[in-house]
């Protein structure tokens, strides 16, 4: 570390530079814009630290590749550095548009990014539409475009060059030492076009390869954390998840029509060869991979440009273009060349039959020229100043834009058939691309203004990102400056370990634990191990059973409900019958016959009237969408409107709060469930509308029913079995109600349902039931012919309540699994987060579609409808990402609320930032007495939203909620996410 003072203060200079982009670009492309000493640094910034979060400019870094020393100044690095300032935007925004300026500012960098990225979109969309409207045409010769598009991105780029260089562009051009580099890269580029044309010549059609060209964007993903280190969290994973089975199922959509009509359901499979599948995703792995290294490059993050001479070592995208152009053009050129003078045909020119040299050029020919050479520059742009991903996630909206608007427009592949299922699916990808995009942001910037900093495991300190990718000169530097940090960020900065924060546990216990164990028996050891496992498994064995019963419920009741043997409401008279006895019978073992009574307390069951009445309504509402043929899956999909009803609902029922992240992902399950419930409609005809419309109504009663028994349960405190008592009295009043009310639907109808009302009659069996029918008297009638089995089949009617259910084990199954259910659901709600229930809840039916559906209804397996395959994965998945972001946001709150109570110094007083002078007061400037830290500061919930509304509750610790909730609420509304926590 001993260096010159000059050299050492140019070494740190670098580091920042580098850092910053690093915070720019090796987390999450524009994701995460955080300062790395904000790792490290909760309170005491300084002002550049916080202008610098505030206003993310671009650092001009010109390579070596632009001559010598190169000066900073000239280029377009510099000019985007004046035009990109965030600052000098807003004087040009419209006064009504300020706030949506604010907000790109925040997500995207600046407004000229964001403009960029619209530019990108609408240039790749022209030049989708300018393929595919040329196509396969035998009088041009394929090659003969590219060559064209890459001389004249050339010769752009060149005169860029000498417009803002002059002279000094000869040792940038010409410049082997990166040239060379771009030839490795273009040479990927074509070895990704050849196996992808070889994939074609195996015997894969047009409509394979462009579906698996969509894998690029979880490839992309891998490759980018691999090679830059990136970290992404469990919502980009989330966000991209869905994104990939979303574009998968609109592509499908769109490739069935193409090549059957819309009329074949499931999407053929005989055209697809094993190997050309392979090959074509071998082609994607290596395109991403080359523009991956361009990004190292372009970002001056090559160890091999880092080695080189020269300070400066980003490249600047007129060069780049000028470099990968003509490598391209190079290697086209020499295949270009030999087609056209041999006459014989290649994988990439095509057959002899392809006319040598450029053929018959149309005007469309020209248009996709000049679209290619724009899309050539955006690329680079986009490459540089985000990142691959962002590339990639920006080419599936510009997909989507193309042939959202051609296919209407000019009617192609059928789209009447499949618009509305294709609409519903393209709002669930762009939602999916923002949700990767600045969902992490968002939550980030939550955190920081609750005075919570990131934890350290997913946010590496920048020495650590920063090793490896610096040559061996500045990682002495990079020393100097971990062994100087106190000194360079002040001696007021808090410690930046910060692990007693993050895990809420103190260090003294954590080492007393460690003493013990190590001091400790081996038997006994293993002894404590064991039985940890044994706690383990048998928490987790109450998910399972809550998987299962759910899952077994859903196929039973579908199985027994839709048979026409039984009537629908009895299974739910039964099931509330069934759930009274089990609950009564738990009461007076824990509370005697006092409890009892006190749960059959006719005021009490009085109060639980109404939410017994919405339990009955969702029942009734489930057993007529099975009745009416709605398969388990299908009604279960679209049950699973029950998430966002219920918050909308609890907006005016019981004020609650959700940021826009949590808006985004109940947006996608809602469309996702309802396109899975049309396509089952519309396909296979396992499913009927009517039946879809029960299953979502089943869900929105169930919604207000949860929001009812919450208001209810505020000013109860009585167990949970004593309430159950109640409101399985009430519910089984109601079912009751409903059987008279099902008879009636079912004599309403046109033609008539006679086997939902109890009072008609009915075959006593499930194989009579297929034979024929009742009549009106009572007496059996074959639907033809009568059988030769017929004496042995022995059919006879009859009527009543709870006829038919000797017919089948089924019908007392779907009885045991619906009362298993309910106490389950209990158990799991009780040791579990919300979080874990909608995992749970997502491997229910993935579990019911996947293993039973097929199992009971003997369908193929595997399953054949790829479009409905991808949307039944979306379901569980964007119902994950809301309970996460919600965790999320909950954990920044609880963790803000002990910081700013449990405090030790001034500085700490401080930390909670957002948290007012009200808590710093509530505990004491210096962390005065009556301060305990750990779990034993909490402010509930209730104590939040009173809070928020201006009350001045206080708990038994002395800490005001009036100090936690409106800070809450101010961080949420400053992040965009409105007044979320304000009733958190």
């Amino acid at each position: 570390c001993e260096l010159p003072a000059t050299d050492h203060v140019a070494g740190i200079q670098h580091l920042q530079r580098a850092g910053s982009t690093l915070d720019q670009q090796l987390i999450l492309g524009s994701w995460r814009h955080v300062p790395a000493n904000v790792v490290h640094h909760r309170s005491h910034r300084s002002n550049r630290e916080r202008r610098s979060e505030r206003d993310i400019e671009e650092e001009s870094d010109p390579d070596e590749c632009l001559g010598g020393s190169g000066s900073s100044s000239s280029g377009m690095s510099g000019s985007d550095s004046s035009t990109d300032r965030p600052s000098s935007a807003g004087k040009w925004t419209p006064q009504c548009c300020l706030g949506f300026e604010g907000w790109l500012r925040e997500h995207m960098g600046s407004r000229n990014k964001f403009l960029s990225i619209v530019a990108f979109v609408i240039i790749d969309a022209g030049r989708r539409e300018a393929e595919e409207w040329n196509g396969p045409d035998v009088d041009v010769n394929p090659m003969s475009i590219s060559v064209v598009v890459h001389f004249l991105t050339v010769a752009v780029g060149l005169m860029l060059c000498w417009a803002i260089d002059g002279r000094a562009m000869v040792g940038t051009v010409l410049n082997f030492h990166c040239l060379w580099r771009w030839a490795w890269i273009a040479g990927l580029m074509l070895a990704q076009f050849y196996l992808q044309a070889v994939g074609v010549h195996m015997g894969l059609n047009a409509s394979w390869v462009d579906m698996l060209s969509y894998t690029n964007v979880p490839i992309a993903l891998l490759v980018s954390s691999l090679i830059f280190k990136r970290k992404y969290g469990k919502l980009e994973v989330l966000a991209v998840a869905m994104l990939t089975l979303g574009i998968g199922a609109y592509i499908v959509l769109r490739v069935r029509c193409m090549e059957k009509g819309c009329m074949e359901m499931y999407s053929s499979m005989d055209s697809k060869k094993s190997g050309g599948v392979v090959i074509v995703l071998l082609s994607t792995v290596v395109g991403i991979l080359a523009w991956t290294l361009s990004e190292r490059i372009v970002k001056g993050f090559s160890p091999g440009v880092l080695a080189s001479r020269g300070n400066h070592r980003a490249e600047v995208i007129r060069v780049m273009v000028v470099h990968l152009a003509f490598c391209q053009l190079l290697f086209q050129g020499i295949n270009w060349v030999a087609h056209s003078t041999m006459h014989k045909g290649s994988i990439l020119g095509g057959t002899s039959e392809r006319p040598p040299w450029f053929g018959f050029w149309k005007l469309r020919s020209y248009l996709m020229v000049l679209a290619y050479v724009l899309h050539m520059f955006l690329t680079c742009y986009i490459i540089k100043h985000f990142s691959t991903v962002t590339w990639v996630l920006t080419q599936v909206v510009a997909s989507l834009l193309q042939t959202s608007i051609s296919d209407p427009v000019l009617h192609r592949y059928d789209f009447s058939k499949r618009a509305m299922q294709s609409f519903m699916i393209a709002p669930t990808i762009v939602l999916s691309a923002l949700i990767f995009q600045t969902g992490r942001l968002n939550v980030e910037r939550i955190q920081r203004r609750l005075g919570v900093r990131p934890p350290r495991t997913e946010q590496a300190s920048l020495p650590e990102r920063l090793h490896g990718l610096l040559p061996s000169n500045l990682r002495r530097v990079m020393r100097c400056r971990t062994s100087d940090e106190s000194t360079l960020q002040g001696s007021s900065s808090p410690s930046s370990s910060g692990t007693d924060l993050e895990l809420n546990v103190p260090q003294g216990a954590t080492q007393a634990k460690a003493r013990k164990s190590g001091m400790a028996d081996p038997m006994a050891l293993a002894k404590s191990r064991m039985l940890d496992v044994t706690r383990l498994a048998a928490k987790y064995a109450s998910v399972i059973m809550y998987i299962l019963s759910q899952a077994c419920r859903e196929n039973f009741s579908q199985k027994a409900q839709s048979s026409q043997v039984i009537v629908p409401q009895s299974l739910n008279v039964a099931t509330a019958f069934a759930g009274l006895v089990v609950a009564a019978g738990s009461t007076w073992w824990q509370h005697g016959w006092q409890g009892v009574r006190q749960a059959c307390n006719p005021y009490k069951v009085a109060k639980f009237l109404l939410p017994a009445a919405f339990f009955a309504v969702s029942a009734f509402f489930g057993s007529m969408a099975f009745a009416m043929g709605a398969s388990a899956a299908a009604k279960d999909a679209a049950g699973r409107i029950y998430t966002p009803a219920a918050a909308l609902l609890s907006r005016w029922i019981l004020g609650k709060f959700y940021m826009w992240l949590e808006w985004l992902a109940l947006v996608i399950l809602t469309l996702s469930c309802t396109v899975f419930g049309l396509l089952d409609t519309s396909g296979s005809g396992a499913a009927s509308l009517m039946g879809i419309t029960c299953a979502l109504l089943s869900g929105l009663t169930s919604a207000i029913n949860s929001l009812v028994m919450e208001r209810l349960m505020r000013d109860e405190t009585d167990s949970y079995i004593v309430q159950s008592v109640r409101l399985n009295i009430g519910s089984l009043l109601f079912n009751g109600l409903l059987l008279f009310v099902m008879g009636w639907i079912g004599d309403a109808e046109h033609p008539p349902r006679p086997d939902l009302a109890f009072w008609n009659y009915r075959p006593m069996s499930w194989e009579c039931s297929q034979a024929g029918s009742c009549a009106a008297d009572g007496a059996f009638l074959f639907a033809g012919p009568e059988p030769s089995n017929a004496a042995e089949l022995a059919c006879a009617c009859g009527r009543g309540v709870f006829v038919g259910w000797g017919a089948s084990w089924v019908v007392y199954a779907a009885l045991a699994s619906g009362v298993v259910y309910s106490w389950v659901t209990g158990l799991v709600v009780k040791q579990f987060s919300s979080i874990y229930r909608s995992v749970a809840d997502g491997i229910m039916l993935l579990v019911l579609y996947f293993a039973l559906t097929p199992l009971m209804d003997q369908t193929p397996f595997p399953i054949q409808d790829m479009a409905k395959l991808c949307v039944v994965l979306m379901v569980p998945l964007s119902g994950t990402t809301f309970s996460y972001a919600a965790w999320e946001m909950q954990q920044a709150i609880e963790t803000a609320e002990g910081a700013g109570a449990c405090t030790g110094d001034d500085d700490g007083a401080r930390g909670g930032g957002a948290m007012g002078e009200d808590s710093s007061r509530a505990c004491g400037a210096d962390g005065g007495e009556g301060c305990e830290c750990g779990n034993d500061v909490r402010a509930t919930s209730s104590s939040a939203g009173a809070g928020a509304s201006g009350g001045a509750k206080v708990d038994s610790r002395g800490l005001d909620s009036r100090a936690v909730a409106p800070a809450a609420a101010r961080a949420a509304g400053s992040a965009g996410a409105g007044g979320a926590m304000g009733g958190a």
